[in-house]
């Protein structure tokens, strides 16, 4: 982090795994460039040619079946009482 700061300037906390923050030291040693130009350079690549947006993955299909309307049921006559009177 900076000891003090410069106008226009943020200083921004970013973690990267551990291998990947030595590979960019070694680089860095290798070319003779500054951490932070690097950095720098890729974000600004990074924003200039984004690449494709990614869709989400659809939510997964249910695991239980789905469930079917119950067929509808004729209605039923009501029931007529026997004529005649005999039991």
């Amino acid at each position: 982090m900076p000891s003090k700061s410069r106008p226009g300037w943020v200083g921004i906390y970013v973690e990267l795994p551990e291998a990947l923050a030595q590979q960019l030291r070694e680089y860095c040693e290798r070319t003779g460039g500054k951490l932070s130009d690097e950095i720098r350079q890729a974000i600004t690549r990074h924003l200039a040619y984004p690449p494709a947006p990614t869709t989400p993955a659809p939510f997964p299909a249910s695991t239980a079946p789905a469930e079917e309307p119950a067929p509808p049921t004729p209605a039923s006559k009501p029931k007529r009482k026997p004529k005649g009177g005999s039991q």
